[in-house]
């Protein structure tokens, strides 16, 4: 549901909602959390011959968090640790924590300096380390909900 946060919506407990969905397929967290079957994809008429459309009354909101690791000896690839996942509940998607990474800065070679430079230095960077959090989205729990199937035509 990283889909919200692109988007900058923000849903909260007691909103009535429609959104367009797809069945979840994938098994990115390594425990009950891949049992989910529903994400929101606004998209799903592009990539899918069966979207569907939910509507229900917004019960609670439970942020995501995963836990990062390095994966691969030799690519060092920062993925999330499978069953390290935690829930925090928000009111709204307003005020979800969201993790801020290390800035930092890397020292150019001396003999090579960008034109116009003004000092040694690189632009800020965001720097993840093994074992930070990522908010991966958000779990959202519908009353008097009710799934049928979308105009696959309609966006």
């Amino acid at each position: 549901m990283t889909e919200l946060e692109e988007d900058g919506e923000i849903i909260a407990v007691g909103d009535r909602i429609e959104r367009l969905a797809e069945k979840a397929t994938w098994q990115y967290y390594g425990n009950e959390l891949d049992e989910i079957c529903w994400h929101f994809d606004q998209y799903a008429p592009l990539r899918s011959t069966s979207p569907w459309s939910i509507l229900g009354t917004v019960a609670s909101i439970s942020a995501v968090y995963v836990r990062l690791a390095l994966t691969g000896a030799r690519e060092q690839i920062l993925r999330p640790e499978p069953g390290s996942s935690h829930l925090e509940e928000v009111l709204t998607t307003r005020n979800t924590r969201n993790p801020q990474r290390e800035h930092e800065q890397r020292e150019l070679a001396k003999h090579d300096p960008p034109a116009g430079a003004t000092g040694w230095y690189g632009p800020d960077t965001l720097q993840a380390h093994e074992g930070d959090e990522n908010l991966t989205g958000w779990i959202i729990t519908l009353v008097d909900e009710r799934i049928h199937p979308a105009d696959p035509w309609v966006l």
